[in-house]
């Protein structure tokens, strides 16, 4: 019985060492998945702040871009007014010289030629004005990804 109870307790050991070298394996490989894990979340972090902060430059640059674009165009806009505005003129002025119009008719006219220039090219400075309140939460731009 003795040497039965003694391959007893030594095949229980055995098992014993085995499942603690087995514990032992297992938890090093939990431990070095965890920290690979969190070394890689934390460059999948960096990486993603990288990719936010190019995504918020890029909305900047677009943002100057629309704008450069709109001023632009406002001096696209005052120019065609203001070559409309001469011609005008010079027709009237024309025709006082070719004694068409009198020269109180004239004054009249280009004063109100000249008046309705001024308010067009403040209409249109108020139009440019208002198209420049950006606002960073546009239809295309969307919201910004969470972490």
């Amino acid at each position: 019985m003795s040497g039965n109870a003694l391959q007893n307790n030594v095949d229980k050991y055995v098992m014993t060492s085995y499942y603690l070298n087995t514990y032992n394996e297992v938890a090093g490989t939990n431990n070095y998945l965890y920290n690979k894990n969190a070394i890689e979340k934390e460059r999948l972090e960096k990486r993603l702040n990288r990719l936010h902060s190019v995504l918020l430059k890029m909305k900047q640059e677009f943002m100057l871009k629309q704008r450069a674009i709109q001023d632009y165009n406002f001096g696209i806009n005052v120019l065609q007014t203001f070559v409309i505005t001469v011609s005008t003129i010079l027709i009237i002025l024309t025709l006082m010289y070719q004694e068409r119009v009198s020269v109180r008719t004239t004054g009249v006219i280009v004063g109100s030629v000249i008046a309705v220039f001024i308010v067009i090219v403040v209409f249109i400075a108020l139009g440019n004005n208002t198209r420049h309140q950006d606002n960073w939460n546009k239809y295309y731009f969307g919201p910004m990804p969470t972490a």
